[in-house]
């Protein structure tokens, strides 16, 4: 009796172990980091990186031209151009 609990026991814990690992990896992929203008600025190899950026469009900044578009974010009175950005298919973002 004993031994078939401690059997059961163990396969349960692999089981959430196994589906916690899932979980993990499956939310690894879907999570997306999106820097601040402020850390873009602070950090001077950002700049030569693909990075995605958090902020509020400065009014009046978006321009597009075809499938590319250039704009100006704002966040925390810091302010970064944004951009050239593309979507895949040619959608581009506000449009």
């Amino acid at each position: 009796m004993i031994r078939r609990r401690a059997g059961r026991t163990a396969v349960v814990a692999v089981l959430l172990a196994a589906g916690g690992l899932l979980v993990t990896s499956a939310l690894r992929d879907t999570l997306t980091y999106y820097r601040t203008p402020g850390e873009v600025l602070g950090d001077p190899d950002a700049t030569r990186e693909q990075v995605r950026l958090g902020g509020d469009v400065v009014p009046g900044s978006l321009h597009r031209t075809g499938d590319l578009v250039v704009f100006r974010l704002a966040e925390g009175g810091r302010e970064i151009t944004g951009g050239p950005a593309r979507r895949p298919g040619g959608d581009v973002p506000g449009g």
